[in-house]
């Protein structure tokens, strides 16, 4: 009834949120699983040492690589593994493609 429709959406909307949440940690487990993996050690590895441990950004020591296309992203998750998806970045490089940190603001 019209009376109680209000108190029926919030509950569905609460319902919605909780299987939102859920399926959010279970995505969070499998990427944080991801990069533990022999296939992604060995590949960011390699893919290191092809830029001479290099940021592709600014030519300082790279320290992680970066996936262009998030691997939480719509299609990035098929591409994790793709080396034409991947960056050289060092922290600070990182750190701004992550918004962590405004650019120009350096340690260096």
């Amino acid at each position: 009834c019209e009376k109680c429709r209000p108190q029926a959406e919030e509950v569905e909307r609460q319902r919605k949120a909780r299987a939102y949440k859920k399926a959010d940690a279970k995505r969070k487990d499998e990427v944080t699983a991801f990069y533990r993996t022999k296939d992604w050690l060995t590949l960011s590895r390699a893919y290191l040492q092809s830029k001479n441990y290099r940021c592709e950004r600014c030519g300082r020591i790279a320290e992680c690589v970066h996936h262009r296309h998030y691997i939480r992203s719509p299609g990035g998750w098929e591409k994790r593994l793709e080396w034409s998806n991947l960056e050289a970045l060092c922290s600070d490089c990182h750190a701004v493609e992550h918004g962590r940190k405004r650019p120009g603001v350096a340690r260096h």
